[in-house]
């Protein structure tokens, strides 16, 4: 007789048991507001409810901290079934972007790279000697820069125009997009153009090749104002700054046009 108690009771029991969890099923659920909550948080609430939390996706946020709810699937509010699962995107905090190295790069190409990375030119600081001295008015910029890169580059004997020297911050450096990064960039003083007005070609010929010029340009062109082979017309102008083995084109007082080959 006793076993058939205990049959029927664990009959009952399972009727009852299965019936609830029927009832339970076809509850209607209103989901909470997960956003801006911490996955923790979210975890509580979703599981109190009797739903189930699903980190879907995780993207980076300038505005939202790291591991906090961006968004939700179903929204908030929604009436689901007990035991839906609710889809989240968590925050991965602020993007990281990690500072290139831009040194021995032309100031240009630089900049390129600067903008590809969302970040932009803060300041650039000119070196144009290769022993600049540091003068009263950049001595705190130089100390700066010594203490948090160690030691500051002055351009090689083979350093060009334009090209960057040092930065800051240091190569490998986090940064989150929008930051701006400061070089330091090779302008050395240009060398002038010579005056070779009123001087004999051939004389203006050595005077451009040992100025550290290329010879561009002779065009012979008839002038009563002046001799016979000498320039009269000079481009650069005499006295413009100008790149060394940058060529120098000039007129002389002949009949007949010539072009360097």
């Amino acid at each position: 007789m006793d076993s058939w108690k205990k049959v029927f009771h664990f009959f009952l029991a399972s009727i009852l048991i299965t019936g609830l969890f029927s009832c339970r099923s076809n509850e209607l659920i209103s989901v909470p507001d997960l956003r801006g909550l911490t996955i923790e948080e979210a975890t509580s609430i979703v599981e109190e409810s009797g739903l189930v939390l699903r980190v879907k996706d995780e993207t980076y946020s300038s505005s939202v901290p790291r591991d906090v709810v961006l968004a939700q699937v179903p929204y908030p509010l929604t009436a689901v079934k007990f035991g839906r699962s609710v889809s989240v995107k968590i925050s991965k905090g602020n993007p990281v972007v990690i500072c290139p190295d831009f040194v021995g790069k032309t100031y240009g190409e630089a900049v390129e790279i600067i903008r590809n990375e969302n970040l932009y030119v803060a300041a650039i600081h000119e070196v144009n000697t290769f022993h600049e001295e540091i003068s009263s008015d950049n001595e705190e910029m130089m100390e700066e820069v010594e203490t948090e890169m160690e030691t500051f580059l002055f351009p090689s004997s083979n350093a060009v125009l334009g090209q960057v020297l040092s930065q800051q911050p240091p190569p490998g450096t986090k940064m989150a997009p929008g930051q701006g990064i400061e070089l330091t960039v090779y302008l050395p003083d240009l060398p002038v153009v010579p005056n070779l007005l009123g001087t004999h070609l051939e004389d203006a010929k050595y005077i451009i090749t040992h100025s550290g010029y290329t010879i561009g340009t002779i065009t012979f062109r008839p002038n009563s104002g002046f001799s016979r082979g000498v320039v009269y017309i000079q481009e650069p102008i005499p006295g413009s700054p100008a790149e060394n083995q940058s060529s120098i084109n000039v007129v002389v007082n002949e009949e007949t046009t010539i072009k360097k080959p």
